[in-house]
């Protein structure tokens, strides 16, 4: 009987972590969904300016220039710069640039 109780809490604890991980999951994706909107347009735009990684933010004239130059990213990562990477979010803006400063 003490067995059966021990595997029964087991089981239990084990299906509530599940639940816990896919609810914060659902959760994450959600909140990441609705910062992007159907049809919006980008926010900011990630490109190079004279080779130097620059990030060109709503309202203004000029882009704030990174000490990072392109030439040291992969090759993949300096054509989508010199195309220029549009980002629709603050945290998407932040995540990416930690990627390409760090």
């Amino acid at each position: 009987m003490r067995k059966k109780t021990m595997v029964l809490t087991g089981v239990t604890a084990a299906a509530f972590l599940l639940f816990c991980l896919l609810f914060s999951m659902t959760v994450g994706w959600l909140q990441a969904k609705g910062d992007m909107q159907v049809g919006a347009s980008p926010h900011y735009t990630i490109t190079q300016v004279e080779g130097q990684l620059a990030v060109y933010s709503p309202g203004e004239k000029e882009p704030q220039l990174y000490d990072v130059y392109i030439d040291t990213l992969p090759q993949t990562e300096q054509q989508r710069l010199r195309e220029g990477v549009e980002v629709y979010t603050q945290r998407e803006l932040k995540s990416l640039l930690e990627d390409y400063t760090s």
